[in-house]
């Protein structure tokens, strides 16, 4: 009986966990730390500028846009607990000033702000990302994106998969 009380546990705890991901949007997968240095080299983020993270997950992409010299690293993020523990961590190592983690859907995000923005989300979202950046995003923005193309844009480089975008 004690067993069977720990895996109802374990399964209700597993599933409030994945729970908001899975219900609201792609499933949280951290990016390989590979693919972050060659996503931060194809952003090459100059100092001061804004980054956003277009569903930051753990926030990893944020705390290496402020290490490279970033001013501000936005993050949209609808799982509760990667918010949480983004927040914690921005704090940990002293970035909370200049790391913002938002617990919202990106897709109601104004992103107009961004000099770089990171993309890591799955092939079915991308037209729609596609339009969203097109229509918000100033001249000039880079767009970097894992895995997946942007519908109409072309890109202006791409290594291991991961594709640099420049705004028109």
């Amino acid at each position: 009986f004690i067993v069977f009380l720990g895996t109802v546990g374990l399964f209700w705890w597993a599933f409030h966990l994945i729970q908001p991901s899975f219900y609201q949007g792609a499933p949280y997968v951290p990016t390989p730390s590979e693919k972050v240095g060659t996503m931060m080299r194809l952003a090459d983020i100059k100092q001061g500028e804004t980054v956003i993270d277009m569903g930051s997950g753990d926030g990893q992409l944020l705390f290496e846009a402020v290490g490279d010299g970033a001013g501000k690293a936005i993050g949209y993020e609808i799982n509760s607990n990667l918010v949480r523990k983004s927040r914690k961590r921005a704090k940990y190592l002293n970035y909370d000033d200049r790391v913002k983690i938002h617990k919202q859907s990106f897709w109601d995000a104004d992103i107009h702000v961004a000099d770089v923005v990171f993309v890591y989300q799955i092939s079915y979202t991308m037209k729609r990302l596609s339009e969203k950046l097109i229509a918000e995003l100033r001249p000039g923005a880079r767009v970097v994106s894992n895995g997946y193309k942007l519908k109409d844009w072309e890109p202006v480089k791409s290594e291991n998969n991961i594709f640099l975008y420049k705004k028109k």
